[in-house]
């Protein structure tokens, strides 16, 4: 979620409508293409405080975020929402420190190649959306449930903790 995001709002709805026929399941509900933000830095940098607070607050935030974005419908670039979704966590706005984080990690992704959302990192190596495997055809976008890339991600992440 960076800064390209209206411009690129038919091709999200294109991809959302195919994961949901593809997967028969009932996300992406009221998500539209018209309430797609022009940026997230914004609501980044909401998670980034609710991260100062506490890890389980952070988590919640994150949650609330992508339920409004993709289960509701609102516009994460739009400031009433995020004082509407951060007076629910009784959260103020985010500290000029929450933003310089907010900034290195979306410069960090770039220097990376992060390609969407979730691009799970464990060191150097890469696991782009890993219970899903994702990709083109001649009608575009196939998805797929993939218990078996979503195993290999979870025996990474098992190795990594275990050091």
């Amino acid at each position: 979620m960076g800064q390209r995001g209206a411009a690129r709002s038919p091709a999200v709805s294109a991809k959302i409508a195919a994961l949901k026929k593809q997967l028969a399941t009932d996300v992406f509900a009221n998500f539209s293409e018209d309430t797609w933000p022009t940026t997230t830095i914004p609501a980044l940098n909401l998670a980034a405080a609710a991260f100062d607070v506490d890890h389980p607050t952070g988590l919640a935030m994150s949650l609330a975020l992508r339920d409004a974005l993709f289960e509701q419908g609102r516009n994460l670039g739009d400031a009433d929402v995020l004082s509407s979704i951060a007076s629910e966590f009784t959260l103020g706005a985010p500290s000029a420190e929450a933003h310089a984080r907010v900034l290195a990690d979306y410069q960090d992704g770039q220097r990376r190649g992060v390609r969407g959302s979730p691009d799970f990192w464990l060191g150097e190596e890469e696991f782009f959306c890993p219970a899903l495997r994702l990709g083109h055809d001649d009608d575009g976008l196939t998805a797929a449930f993939d218990t078996e890339g979503f195993g290999d991600f979870m025996d990474h992440v098992w190795e990594s903790t275990a050091t």
